[in-house]
This record gives structure tokens, sequence and C-alpha cells, in this order.
């Protein structure tokens, strides 16, 4: 369990650029604009994507796609509701999606941690246990 206490962060803005996702993050006296996971793998793999759709053709790819991003979007719910202390929504998700959710959560807490204690030390963080 994470005990959470509140600070004020900026709210996030998002904005497409060219087809590409950025968030912007102010960053002490200027504002970053970072890059989307979701765009930077799509550019990287985009030749192979475009083979693999050739490959198995558009109907299954179609198909696939939709189950991957289905499972993409339950992992977020999931993880968002472990890193807010929530119950795992019963039901709401796939069972493929659980169970692949069950086998990261270990490695989901050592990332939370480790990243709260580096922004402990760059003071960017609450005390949390």
């Amino acid at each position: 369990m994470f005990k959470h206490i509140d600070i004020d962060l900026p709210e996030l803005t998002r904005e497409t650029i060219d087809g590409v996702r950025f968030y912007n993050v102010p960053d002490a006296d200027e504002l970053l604009k970072l890059v989307s996971i979701t765009s930077v793998t799509s550019h990287f793999n985009r030749e192979t994507f475009a083979k693999w759709r050739k490959r198995v053709g558009e109907d299954e790819a179609n198909k696939i796609t939709k189950k991957a991003t289905s499972r993409g979007t339950d992992m977020h719910t999931l993880v968002e509701n472990f890193l807010r202390n929530e119950e795992m929504p019963t039901g709401s998700v796939q069972p493929l999606s659980e169970f692949l959710y069950l086998l990261a959560k270990d490695d989901l807490k050592k990332i939370a941690l480790r990243t709260l204690a580096a922004l402990h030390q760059k003071k960017k963080a609450p005390q949390c246990i």
C-alpha cells in the first residue's frame, strides 16, 4: 500500500503535432514537450507493423490490434488503481489482462518505489511509505 500525500502538481496538457502526441511538462523556467511512448513505439515500429499487417491481412491485423489495445487500456486501469490503493475492478477487465497485471504487480511496486526515491533525491516528491 502507498501512503498518498496531496501535493500541488501542474496539470499536464497534451497536443498533437504532425500526428505525434506530446505532453507539455513545466520544468523550472521552461516548458518541456515530451513525446508519448505510443508515438515513440509507433515511429520506430512503423515499417515492422506495415509488414506484419501485409503478412496476416488487414482483417486479422485489425482483430489482433483491437484485442491488444483493449489489454493496454485494461493494464492502464489496473496500474492506476494499484497506485491509488484502490481495489482491482472485478470483472471489468479481460481475464488475460488481469493475469498479466498480477504477473507484473511486484515489478510495478519496485518501479514505483524507485521512482519515488529518485524524486525524493531531487526534492520533488512528498514523504511516503
